[in-house]
């Protein structure tokens, strides 16, 4: 049962094209980023006072969280303008294995579309999640309201 569900997993994710090992990154760092950020800002609420090298990590963090969520979106935008490239390139040579090579392109459209949109939903929670955290913080510690 697992094994065919991991199976699957591995045969859609190739099925998506060349941008879906970009894309996997993009989820993974975005992933990462939240759980530093997380345990970052659940430590600062134990502080009196954080220090400001503490508040320019947290504002990077955030920062940086909020520009793979951007990023995540557009490569799988990108993955759909090269699926349709392809899909439109097997139309043009109109030969026997047109109808192969059109459901090829439409498959790496739709796939990379979806990986995008899927890396990014998860970072744009994430985002929220540590936005309350931070408003929480400078409720308790109003020094520590320049956590942006």
């Amino acid at each position: 049962m697992v094994a065919s569900v991991f199976q699957q997993v591995v045969t859609t994710f190739w099925a998506g094209g060349p941008l879906m090992v970009p894309i996997a990154i993009v989820a993974f760092a975005i992933w990462m980023i939240y759980f530093r950020g997380y345990v970052r800002l659940r430590h600062l609420r134990l502080q009196a006072e954080p220090s400001p090298m503490e508040q320019e990590e947290i504002a990077s963090l955030l920062d940086c969280l909020r520009v793979l969520v951007a990023v995540a979106p557009l490569l799988g935008l990108l993955g759909t303008v090269l699926g349709m490239i392809e899909t439109f390139h097997a139309l043009v040579q109109g030969n026997v294995e047109m109808t192969a090579k059109l459901a090829d392109g439409i498959h790496i459209a739709l796939y990379t579309t979806q990986a995008g949109l899927v890396a990014a939903l998860p970072g744009v929670f994430a985002l929220a999640h540590l936005g309350h955290l931070r408003r929480a913080i400078d409720k308790v510690n109003p020094m520590a309201g320049n956590l942006q």
